[in-house]
């Protein structure tokens, strides 16, 4: 509960938890179809140890009555998956280059790390409490950005911090949904 009412009440999470239930209303931009799927790569350390993500999905929602999109780059690998999003204006088909960040007073970037479960599903029992997500590049032509991160998170049942540094992110493709 504590968690909860602590994640409520940052506007920047309200406003991704709209996004993440608007998803489901969303259709691909038909320029993404006949292009190759690029692959890109995914690093960091978690608590030091050396993670690379095996899969590269990402996703850019733009939601034109908001005047507002949102970026979502997904690594998963050993069972560990992190997702970085960011929040940006609508304008264009990628995200402006600079630092997107967890932290007051920006709050226009969130950090999730869920373990997968046997089943596929996953369970995200660590919550932001400050990191940085920085865009150093984006390739409109094959829609893949470039950058780094870091950030630590906080476990919503025991006393422990998760660090996530180091973060890396090269060439990660993306496709553009609008609703």
């Amino acid at each position: 509960m504590k968690i909860k009412i602590k994640l409520l009440n940052y506007p920047f999470v309200t406003v991704l938890m709209v996004f993440f239930l608007l998803s489901g209303c969303k259709k691909e931009d038909p320029t993404t179809k006949s292009q190759p799927t690029p692959t890109g790569t995914m690093t960091a350390k978690i608590d030091n140890v050396l993670w690379e993500a095996t899969d590269a999905p990402g996703t850019l929602l733009k939601v034109a009555d908001q005047n507002a999109k949102r970026l979502d780059l997904r690594g998963t690998a050993d069972n560990q998956r992190i997702i970085l999003t960011l929040e940006d204006v609508y304008q264009g088909n990628c995200v402006n280059l600079g630092d997107y960040k967890f932290e007051e007073p920006y709050y226009n970037a969130l950090f999730t790390y869920s373990t997968i479960t046997s089943g596929g599903g996953s369970i995200t029992q660590h919550f932001p409490i400050d990191g940085t997500f920085t865009i150093s590049e984006c390739d409109l032509s094959n829609k893949t950005v470039s950058g780094t991160f870091n950030f630590r998170l906080e476990s919503a049942t025991e006393d422990d911090t998760l660090v996530v540094t180091d973060g890396v992110f090269t060439d990660y493709p993306y496709i553009v949904l609008e609703r």
